[in-house]
């Protein structure tokens, strides 16, 4: 027999307990990471010095979000927001969507491991977005979902102009949707970074988005909407511009001349002024004359 088995069956247990606790120990150190979490990364000891908000694995349902529309606002240095896995729907989304511009300083919005089925995630990046960052690893984006972001990114009427950054990347885009975003960036003057990583993308759209990357031609379509769009505004800026001065002229009294023009005009009327009285002397000069 081994000296395990010579040892009394009393010692034995305490053993069995310290080894299945250390195991235990051991796995649950190993998935610490997966347990539902918040965490709050503060620049002071005062709870509203709160920088970012990381919250995993934990679902986030309305009730939820209608706790966090209420806290949030009263963040003022609230910069980034990160959720991961919390079981988002389209839905739940639009919810995070209101909350958003109330947030004056929030910059960075982090939604990975969160796969919509309605592909919902380009309404984040319309016109209205306040966004800088945005992550959307992980969400089984597909080329569909690649379309209404590209179309989200810049069309011929709209454009984002603030989005800096975007991630894409651990998704399901292939060459159809990598063009639908080249499309997208066509019209962009904001993004600075797209990254596509791990996806299934190849040859074909590698060449799609760097045409995008190098200078390009207009189309007949863009150039004659461009123009359009330039008219519209420059009319409502006429719009909004108060009425002219010309308009209440018969309400202002006579202008009056310049210092600088009175200086002009009197050396000029002097001139005359002399002129005239020379005229007298030549006449006398010209009657004597005649007379001898």
């Amino acid at each position: 027999p081994g000296p395990a088995s010579a040892l009394p069956p009393e010692e034995t247990e305490p053993l069995a307990e310290k080894e299945g606790q250390s195991i235990l120990a051991q796995i649950q150190g190993k998935y610490a990471y997966f347990r539902p979490t918040i965490q709050v990364e503060l620049e002071h000891e005062d709870p509203k010095t709160t920088r970012e908000i990381f919250i995993r694995g934990w679902r986030l349902e309305e009730k939820m979000l209608g706790v966090l529309a209420k806290c949030l606002p009263a963040l003022a240095n609230l910069q980034a927001i990160r959720l991961w896995k919390v079981g988002l729907t389209d839905l739940t989304l639009l919810s995070l969507i209101s909350i958003l511009p109330t947030c004056p300083n929030l910059k960075v919005l982090s939604l990975e491991g969160n796969p919509l089925p309605e592909r919902s995630f380009y309404k984040l990046i319309g016109e209205e977005c306040v966004l800088a960052h945005v992550s959307l690893r992980n969400n089984d984006i597909d080329d569909e979902a690649a379309a209404l972001i590209g179309q989200a990114l810049s069309s011929l009427r709209s454009s984002n102009k603030t989005l800096v950054s975007i991630n894409l990347s651990y998704n399901h885009i292939t060459d159809v949707g990598a063009a639908s975003l080249a499309n997208g960036l066509r019209l962009n003057r904001s993004l600075l970074s797209l990254s596509l990583s791990h996806n299934r993308i190849g040859d074909e759209g590698a060449m799609k988005l760097a045409e995008i990357l190098a200078p390009f031609p207009l189309t007949h379509t863009e150039v004659v909407e461009r123009r359009r769009l330039l008219l519209e505004k420059e009319c409502q800026e006429r719009c909004r511009m108060p009425p002219r001065h010309s308009d209440a002229k018969p309400d202002r009294p006579s202008s009056h001349l310049s210092s600088t023009m009175l200086e002009k005009l009197q050396p000029a009327k002097a001139g005359k002024v002399t002129a005239k009285k020379k005229d007298p002397a030549k006449k006398e000069e010209k009657g004597a004359g005649e007379g001898g």
